[in-house]
């Protein structure tokens, strides 16, 4: 017990789980699967012997508001599993490698992944059903136990003094760099929309009874994946954006709203090795709600979009270097929405993975190279009806295969899935989508494309 006395903070009990958690997870490392032949991953970009961590800490404990759901989160997490390479480690819940599950996702689908030695699961008892306060503590307190001294990259990494060293890259410049609030320190003024307002927290926004242009966007600063973001039309939104808001600690603007053609993921990497060039990893196409929010990506990398190449001559050239010059390595993306007249503008930044890196890695590695629509879906049912239903169209180098599995995990009574589905024509996305919610798979992703309204040009 002499590695848990020291760490005060956390319970016996919580001790013992971590303990008992670190000595199994040893006997699950020695269980080896065939490695997938990569030629590009995360570990083009990070340092051998990295522990990549892929969590959206509940709350505004990060300093980052986020309210992705507890299960969302674990499907989440298991995202670089699908991705690493083969020289760095992957902290992920330990929901998402569960036997049976995990059984499921690499022999029945049959999806590569890493090796099994290179993953570090949390403890069992972070379950789906631990949220808030709780599910932080647990998590800050197992992270502590791993003790990788300057080898762990966190999305959005905690900032508790205690953990600092914890960190390969400082958590003050993680969260300097996807405060939305710092864009104009790197990207040119010219290509972000104009910030009418600014307000140092919620509680200020709620009380401003001053004249705001409509239509507009109210974001909270530091949030991320379409969460702390209002598209306000009328009176009636703003209000509810400023109610909505009202507890938020951190900064919220109020900025331009952009009538877009396209809204755009550029997905870009700075390797740790500063005598490799930085590059444009590829783009995503993105779908939101009337609201703002997040819902898929379309990765058709074969489509051409107009001012892409400016774009990317842009991070290339002006805004990557200078976020390399401040000490930023690894995989990220930015948001930027392109008008009918080709102007462009920097909306988010996203200095970690994104949702959309893993599919356009399958892309970029031949490994999905039809276009798809990555989308989250749950599937309640039997594993006798899962694998009757969900596996002849999701396992792997089948000619029926219509979905693209990345991250699978079940909570109660429900498989829960990350994945993609693949389309040739724009008419196919609606039919395909039909099907899916036909056979029983339940998403606001493939609800929206089955919309009789829903349009999209390849």
């Amino acid at each position: 017990m002499t590695g848990i006395r020291c760490w005060s903070s956390i319970s016996l009990k919580e001790a013992i789980f971590i303990k008992e958690f670190m000595l199994a997870s040893s006997e699950q490392k020695r269980r080896k699967k065939p490695k997938p032949n990569l030629r590009f991953s995360l570990s083009d970009f990070l340092p051998p012997g990295t522990v990549y961590f892929y969590s959206f800490p509940v709350g505004e404990d990060s300093r980052f508001y986020n309210c992705t759901i507890p299960w969302k989160e674990e499907l989440i997490g298991a995202r670089p599993l699908m991705c690493a390479g083969d020289k760095i480690n992957v902290i992920t819940f330990s929901s998402t490698i569960e036997k049976e599950t995990w059984k499921m996702f690499t022999e029945k689908i049959n999806a590569a992944t890493i090796d099994h030695n290179q993953i570090i699961p949390l403890p069992d008892e972070i379950t789906a059903g631990v949220n808030d306060s709780k599910r932080n503590r647990l998590v800050k307190a197992a992270l502590k136990m791993f003790n990788h001294q300057g080898r762990l990259i966190m999305t959005q990494p905690y900032l508790n003094k205690h953990l600092f060293d914890m960190y390969q890259i400082s958590p003050k410049l993680s969260n300097k760099l996807n405060d939305k609030i710092n864009q104009p320190l790197y990207i040119p003024k010219k290509y972000l929309p104009v910030r009418y307002k600014r307000f140092s927290n919620g509680k200020k926004l709620f009380a401003y009874k001053g004249l705001i242009p409509l239509p507009c966007v109210v974001k909270v600063s530091s949030s991320t994946s379409g969460d702390g973001v209002r598209i306000c039309k009328d009176i009636g939104s703003l209000k509810a954006a400023q109610k909505d808001f009202k507890r938020i600690r951190g900064s919220v603007l109020v900025e331009e709203f952009i009538t877009a053609a396209h809204n755009l993921g550029i997905q870009f990497g700075i390797p740790y090795d500063s005598e490799k060039p930085i590059e444009i990893i590829g783009f995503n196409e993105q779908l939101t709600s009337e609201q703002g929010d997040y819902l898929g990506g379309i990765v058709n990398p074969k489509k051409k979009i107009k001012s892409l190449k400016k774009i990317y001559k842009l991070l290339e050239n002006t805004v990557l270097p200078e976020v390399r010059r401040w000490g930023w390595h690894g995989v990220g993306g930015v948001d930027v929405l392109v008008h009918n007249d080709g102007k462009f503008y920097f909306i988010d930044p996203n200095f970690r993975m994104t949702a959309a890196f893993v599919y356009i890695y399958l892309a970029r590695n031949k490994l999905a190279e039809t276009p798809l629509v990555s989308f989250t879906g749950l599937y309640k049912g039997s594993k006798y009806l899962f694998e009757k239903n969900i596996v002849p169209i999701a396992k792997e180098n089948l000619k029926n295969q219509r979905i693209k599995i990345i991250a699978l995990t079940r909570y109660r009574g429900a498989y829960r899935f990350n994945a993609g589905m693949f389309f040739k024509e724009a008419a196919d996305l609606k039919k395909n989508a039909k099907k899916l919610l036909k056979i029983g798979i339940q998403s606001d992703v493939l609800e929206q494309l089955a919309r009789s309204d829903f349009e999209y040009e390849v």
